[in-house]
């Protein structure tokens, strides 16, 4: 016997074999069900005509009481009874489609509460609070506890929509919205045409199906206050959305080739080969000295290759511009950055590193390249942040 509901098609059959007399285990035969399944159903929907109305435990009890063992003992109504039309008592059917719609109430008003006692629910709106006022969101605090909730991600999300938390949905940073797509003409720069040769973004695919690179590098800046020089550069490794930040003094591209022959000291050239196969990033001013970042200053051996996207098409590297919202939970638009440093940088990315991602799995940047290469983090002394204590938050740079 299958273990699925009634369906339909086996209450059509239910209530055909009904108005041919046939036995209850023929009936249950039939339609791969238990006998009792078959009693049952027949019982809780039983018509009383003309009105066809729906008869309860308490209305069925006068009919209960009557002579007729039809309604006493199975089959239970009068489908198939070859007297009922000169009957003078109240008749009661068994109506298939009847049936059915009761059922679908029936199945809708049993999982539309919730399953969960008033202590469990209000351990989860404690946790959200706490996880909220730091910046996560819910899934990120549903990751850091998983012992805690007795649910999933979509249930909770239900729960604030539906206000029986303390926590409401308008305390999450982001409500899904749609933006107008800015249109702009495609027009590459003529002072800039020698150097895109062999870097423009089908160069770009090209060279990381021809090379078999799986963790390609995006990278770009984030500005802070429009009166100050100064600015962050983000690097996003695709596949673990891990991403470095570095604090730069000014938007340049001397200061961009600066960075990249840090971490080239820090890790060793073969290291940072490895993991810089393919850079991409936009055609900002600050980015075209290719050369610089692609040829070591050490030994002018070649360490990378850069690629840039198309003029205004910021989406061919979405990954990095997804990951970017997290940054600007902790230093949003108007920020300064001047009196930020490098160790800033690091609590800022460690931070983001730490927060589990749905993408992942409910692992972390962090866990990820860490698996992958150890050496980085190590190299780069590179901490994972506690999930208890992590802050996407403006609070993490108050004292700047």
């Amino acid at each position: 016997m299958n273990k699925t509901h009634l369906t339909l098609k086996d209450r059509e059959t239910i209530e055909s074999m009904l108005f041919t007399n046939s036995k209850l285990n023929e009936i249950a035969l039939a339609v791969n069900k238990n006998p009792r399944t078959i009693s049952r159903e027949i019982r809780r929907n039983l018509n009383i005509t003309p009105k066809l109305h729906r008869l309860t435990k308490t209305d069925l009890k006068p009919y209960k009481k009557v002579g007729c063992k039809k309604l006493q003992n199975f089959p239970y109504c009068c489908n198939g009874c070859k007297v009922k039309m000169n009957c003078q008592r109240t008749r009661l059917y068994y109506c298939a489609k009847e049936a059915n719609e009761t059922y679908k109430k029936r199945l809708k008003g049993s999982r539309s509460h919730i399953q969960l006692s008033q202590a469990e629910l209000e351990r989860i709106d404690d946790l959200l609070l706490s996880g909220l006022s730091r910046g996560m969101s819910p899934y990120g605090v549903y990751a850091s506890y998983p012992e805690f909730f007795p649910c999933s991600v979509k249930s909770i999300y239900k729960y604030l929509d539906s206000g029986l938390l303390k926590s409401k949905s308008y305390l999450l940073r982001k409500k899904p919205t749609m933006k107008k797509r800015k249109i702009a003409e495609n027009i590459d720069d003529k002072g800039k045409a020698a150097l895109l040769q062999g870097r423009k973004i089908d160069d770009y695919f090209k060279f990381i199906a021809e090379n078999n690179i799986i963790c390609p590098v995006q990278m770009d800046t984030v500005i802070g206050r429009k009166s100050t020089n100064s600015c962050l550069l983000t690097i996003h490794f695709v596949a673990f959305h891990f991403m470095l930040i570095f604090h730069l003094k000014e938007k340049s591209s001397g200061a961009v080739v600066e960075v990249f022959n840090f971490l080239e000291d820090e890790l060793g050239l073969e290291l940072f080969k490895k993991i810089f196969p393919a850079i991409l990033t936009d055609r900002g001013a600050e980015f075209f000295d290719p050369l610089g970042i692609e040829f070591s200053h050490r030994t002018g051996e070649q360490r990378t290759k850069v690629f840039y996207c198309d003029a205004y098409v910021s989406n061919q590297k979405a990954q990095i511009e997804s990951n970017h919202r997290l940054l600007r939970y902790i230093a949003p638009k108007g920020t300064n950055f001047d009196p930020l440093d490098d160790l800033d940088c690091k609590k800022i990315y460690e931070n983001i590193a730490s927060y589990p991602r749905r993408e992942l799995g409910g692992l972390t940047p962090f866990d990820m390249m860490a698996a992958t290469y150890p050496e980085v983090i190590q190299k780069l002394k590179i901490k994972k942040v506690d999930r208890r204590a992590i802050n996407l938050t403006p609070s993490l740079l108050a004292s700047k």
